[in-house]
């Protein structure tokens, strides 16, 4: 005989997605034109400056071509 057992499961979904940077929201596309961005997640290692820290950032393409300006070396393939 089997036995049942009720198990509640929650559903974590995203709502919106928000640039890090200026506060925009993603869906606006009269902010920047477009819906795309970029979203980069690092845990952090031991003895590093955030030690065990998990950062996750969304830019979007407007404020990711304005920081990607400040680079020595440019991320633009070739």
């Amino acid at each position: 005989m089997k036995i049942y057992k009720k198990v509640v499961m929650e559903i974590i979904k995203t709502e919106k997605v928000v640039c890090n940077m200026c506060g925009c929201d993603m869906e606006n596309t009269a902010h920047c034109g477009s819906e795309e961005y970029i979203s980069i997640e690092k845990c952090w290692g031991y003895s590093s400056r955030y030690d065990g820290e998990c950062h996750r950032i969304d830019l979007c393409q407007c404020c990711y071509e304005e920081i990607i300006k400040t680079f020595k070396i440019s991320p633009l393939s070739e």
